[in-house]
């Protein structure tokens, strides 16, 4: 499925945003180096505003630092890419550590959804 954004990514201000939420797939990897994205969540981060990653998407908040010092999950076949970059993994499919919360893939996007929601809702 193809999916219109509706800001682009270099318009993104954490400001004007309650969470930022990334998913997974495919082709979530080639966004690992993008620096426009790294500074997103880093800002995101810094304003301690609640972050999502599912599925592959956690190992982009990895490279990012925002999950230095925290528990996180992502999809069971990238869990050594957490591990070697020191992150605290945890098999389960949704947790939540303070503002952020990741889930192991699709089959958890139910409960990651309502985790964000409990969390902005606790705000």
């Amino acid at each position: 499925m193809k999916v219109k954004n509706d800001v682009s990514i270099l318009n993104v201000n954490p400001n004007n945003f309650s969470a930022l939420i990334i998913i997974g797939g495919n082709g979530i990897r080639k966004y690992s180096e993008h620096l426009s994205l790294q500074k997103i969540i880093q800002n995101f981060y810094s304003k301690k505003k609640v972050i999502g990653a599912i599925c592959a998407a956690p190992l982009i908040l990895a490279t990012s630092g925002a999950l230095k010092s925290h528990s996180a999950t992502c999809f069971p076949l990238n869990k050594m890419e957490l591990i070697k970059n020191g992150i605290d993994f945890k098999d389960n499919g949704v947790v939540i550590d303070r503002n952020i919360v990741t889930a192991s893939d699709s089959s958890q996007s139910q409960n990651f959804i309502n985790s964000i929601i409990m969390i902005l809702n606790s705000k």
